[in-house]
């Protein structure tokens, strides 16, 4: 595909500057046209196939593993199980979990082994060949149960693990966050009126189409080149070399395109064992997991239970929250803590709330171990909070969007732990809303409804490297560490060198995730990429243009301070007409200069400070660069059986800047529809810590025949810190979505439905409860 001019001397054209432009992805055509290698699609000579062994018991001991037959079988090469590993510990914020069972499995799915064989048929009769002796122990799959006194423990040696720093673990709990600011029992007290609610949440598979996949070579010397699909390749890497004791620089690993990741394709132990199974075999080893293999050991979205206690006064000012949060995190942590902390950020909403105590707990349970989901713990405790937000708003008689306008964050607020807000812009995204839908003059005919809901959502940080380097021609190469996962990274990174350098698009080359070739980056994800690595890039671009200056200042006899960069190239600033350009610049540094320019940069956005003494046990209790968003709902309730159509759907959500407002909707529009499938229909059902229907076509993910129009509206609050102001994007459209359904069909039927997913079953349920209550009433 071809973007912009492509005129070789960058003088001679019209250069683009095309940072706000309506870009189509770079990736575009290579897809579109089936040409884009995902990691099932690659392969290499004399390349073998991997399979797993699963556990078929929720909890069990491991008595014996037998693989004598498996190892004999023809045409097999490698066959491992735990003791064929280091004894480590693996774990992002609890180190729970082994490569493969050690010694007990917690969960229906866990690794206990895995084969590498010639053929797909040879590895299946390998594994049906290992003989696993089991002892069936007590299993729990409840979270109250799991917490209670005298439940089986699924982690006896929990107080042992390495952990993140303040942790606070005990029994089958292994993350407990408390945050206290005011006095919230005594606000509740002497509240007009105070709301009592408990609201629940689904599990629910990331629903990304390419299930994962990883080829490992054993490239001679002791060193490894991985692809896989991932959206952390140095994380990847990480683990390769701390669960197997490999150096990183014996390891490449090289991000694929990838299917859709959505949180699902953060987790590393996939390619561990490919790594483990090529070292044995000295082949390269290839594992594809099928659909229902892909579910069974990934890591959905928590489930969470939440209990609220709000007090508000007569006028509708918020005083007082009182939040009890339990989350189910499976047989593992991964990234529960996260999670966790992610629910206690946004129970409160982005309101002002003076007097908050939150005590919000994980538990561990014999099911499926979940993780990060696209926005995290956000969306489950958005729900919460803005149902019943509405609730309090109709039971005063307040416009649910003017009770919000009266209680929203405002510049230089603080939240619950202190952490003041800067280009706070929730205010802008409720009258957005509300004026693209003429709130004040809404119509609607018997049935239907209008819903609304807020949401608060942080910047992620870790840091971004970029290297910009000058081909002898004057064109450029930029190289990032984060994965393009059809986010349009890639793009991004190629408007923002040729908005700095002043060339026109076609200029511009992006390598991006390989950590032989690439600067480090911590992980796509999080709402964090175009914010860290977009920066890093503008600073790789400064050094560029420094290194040039100086070229420019030998040339012109010129002193750099009286230099400057502009248009594509380095002038006097006493006399513009004088200039070198790029291209020019770059052969003289080739041929007598400095050498090749090569720019680099890194960036880490900091956290904002706050009060220590508000909070325990927190993995990271502040960030930086908060997104606001307001979404409005219009939906349609058949009466009779409950089933509820989106008719409408209004989406403003403030990016800070938007440099691709093509991409950008895209985003956006794809997390409302995520939203709408978690509010409306997906859930993967369990019973007996068993994944009843762990195929796509059983998730209920929503098409484009289930959705109404969805509107994006872009709005523009700078962040001091982004890359020309821009924030986070990608996890906010999906944290209020849910919500916002909701409350419009609380609006069409007065009442309000306290489950996700909110199913017709549901729906008519509510109505029933309502019409019984009112007639106890009368």
């Amino acid at each position: 595909m071809t973007l912009g001019n492509e005129s070789d001397n960058p003088s001679d054209a019209s250069p683009t500057y095309p940072l706000g432009a309506r870009i189509p992805r770079t990736d575009g055509p290579e897809k579109a046209a089936g040409e884009a290698r995902f990691g099932a699609d690659e392969g290499l000579p004399g390349m073998l196939t991997g399979r797993l062994l699963l556990s078929p018991h929720p909890h069990a001991l491991i008595r014996r593993i037998d693989t004598r037959r498996a190892r004999a079988l023809p045409g097999v090469h490698a066959v491992v199980t735990d003791e064929d590993t280091p004894q480590v510990r693996l774990g992002r914020f609890v180190e729970d979990e082994t490569l493969f069972a050690r010694g007990r499995v917690r969960f229906r799915g866990e690794r206990v082994a895995a084969v590498a064989a010639v053929d797909g048929d040879v590895a299946e009769e390998a594994l049906s060949l290992i003989r696993v002796e089991y002892e069936p122990l007590p299993a729990v799959f409840d979270m109250d149960a799991a917490l209670a006194e005298g439940a089986p423990i699924i982690h006896p040696d929990l107080g042992s693990y390495k952990s993140f720093r303040g942790n606070i673990r005990s029994g089958n709990m292994p993350c407990l966050i408390r945050i206290n600011s005011g006095d919230a029992e005594a606000a509740l007290g002497r509240a007009d009126h105070v709301f009592e609610d408990t609201y629940e949440t689904q599990l629910m598979h990331a629903g990304y189409l390419e299930p994962r996949a990883c080829l490992a070579d054993p490239s001679g010397g002791g060193n490894y080149t991985v692809w896989t699909p991932s959206q952390a390749v140095f994380a990847v890497r990480s683990f390769i070399a701390e669960a197997l004791g490999i150096s990183l620089s014996r390891l490449r690993v090289i991000c694929t395109h990838v299917g859709g990741g959505f949180g699902g394709k953060t987790t590393q132990l996939l390619e561990v064992v490919t790594v483990l199974l090529a070292s044995k075999a000295d082949r390269p080893v290839q594992i594809v997991l099928d659909r229902e293999e892909d579910t069974l050991t990934s890591h959905p979205r928590h489930p969470f239970r939440f209990r609220l206690e709000t007090g508000v006064s007569s006028e509708g000012k918020l005083l007082a929250r009182r939040a009890e949060i339990i989350g189910d995190t499976g047989a593992f942590a991964t990234s529960g803590p996260n999670v966790l902390g992610r629910t206690t950020y946004s129970i409160s909403g982005p309101y002002r709330m003076e007097h908050v105590s939150i005590e919000a707990k994980l538990a561990y349970t014999n099911n499926l171990p979940s993780g990060s989901v696209r926005g995290l713990g956000a969306p489950q405790a958005a729900y919460a909070c803005e149902v019943q937000v509405d609730r309090i708003a109709r039971e005063l008689g307040i416009d649910p969007i003017e009770f919000r306008l009266r209680n929203a964050f405002r510049e230089g607020d603080s939240d619950s732990v202190g952490a003041r807000m800067y280009a706070v812009s929730l205010e802008d995204t409720l009258r957005r809303a509300a004026g693209a839908l003429d709130w004040a003059g809404r119509k609607k005919e018997s049935g239907e409804g209008y819903g609304v809901a807020c949401s608060r959502f942080p910047t992620g940080g870790g840091p971004s490297g970029a290297t910009l380097r000058a081909n002898e021609d004057g064109t450029l190469i930029v190289a990032v560490g984060g994965s393009d996962l059809g986010t349009g990274l890639n793009t991004i990174a190629a408007q923002l060198v040729a908005a700095e350098m002043g060339v026109d698009l076609s200029r511009v080359s992006v390598i991006s995730a390989d950590t032989a070739s690439t600067p480090y980056d911590r992980i796509t994800g999080g709402s964090r990429t175009t914010y860290n690595a977009g920066q890093a890039i503008r600073l790789a671009a400064d050094d560029m243009k420094a290194q040039l200056i100086r070229e420019a200042a030998e040339a012109m006899e010129v002193a750099p301070v009286d230099l400057e960069y502009s248009g594509g190239g380095v002038r006097a600033q006493a006399d513009p007409g004088r200039r070198l350009s790029l291209k020019e610049l770059v052969a003289r540094a080739y041929s007598a200069g400095e050498g090749p320019p090569i720019g680099s940069g890194s960036f880490r956005g900091l956290n904002p400070p706050h009060d220590a003494s508000t909070v325990e046990g927190h993995p990271e209790p502040a960030r930086s660069a908060p997104q606001f968003a307001t979404q409005i709902a219009h939906v349609r309730v058949d009466p009779d059986t409950g089933e509820v159509d989106v008719l409408r759907f209004i989406n403003a959500q403030d990016v800070g800047f938007a440099f691709n407002p093509l991409q950008l909707e895209g985003q956006m529009e794809g997390g409302v529809v995520q939203g709408l499938g978690y509010a409306l229909s997906e859930e993967l059902a369990a019973k007996s810590g068993t994944i009843e229907a762990p195929g796509l076509e059983h998730m209920l993910m929503p098409t484009a025949m289930d959705i109404g129009a969805v509107e994006s509206l872009i709005v523009e609050k700078n962040a001091a810190d982004g890359p020309y102001g821009a924030k986070g994007a990608g996890e906010t459209p999906i944290v209020p979505t849910a919500a916002a359904v909701a409350n419009a069909i609380a609006d069409a039927t007065g009442a309000y439905v306290a489950e996700l997913p909110v199913t017709p079953e549901r729906v008519l349920r509510a109505m029933r409860e309502k019409t019984t209550r009112e007639k106890k009433g009368s």
